[in-house]
């Protein structure tokens, strides 16, 4: 079963939730909260996450990143790579989100 970042997490940052009414949603509500690795400027434990390559090292290390709901065959891309000292991770630094731009 794949499930959604905000669910698995319960950050509050998904449309109605306790972060979201006052401070906005998370780039990645409603339509990439299953690969939210991809997705710049996301709102992760709290803290801002800026571009794909500053947020890498966070992204490997997360709990539902490494966990059996996020959705690592998205769009058919493989982005199981591994990078000299690093475990698995994600990598599609193509997917921009409003945001950024």
């Amino acid at each position: 079963m794949i499930m959604n970042c905000w669910e698995y997490k319960n950050c509050g940052w998904e449309e109605g939730g306790r972060n979201a009414v006052k401070h906005g949603t998370c780039p990645a509500y409603p339509h990439f909260g299953k690969h939210c690795a991809r997705i710049e400027y996301t709102l992760c434990d709290g803290v801002v996450e800026s571009t794909f390559a500053q947020k890498l090292t966070h992204c490997i290390r997360c709990n539902f990143y490494n966990s059996h709901f996020y959705d690592k065959a998205y769009q058919g891309f493989r982005i199981d790579i591994i990078l000299p000292g690093f475990a698995r991770c994600a990598v599609d630094p193509f997917i921009h989100n409003e945001k950024s731009e």
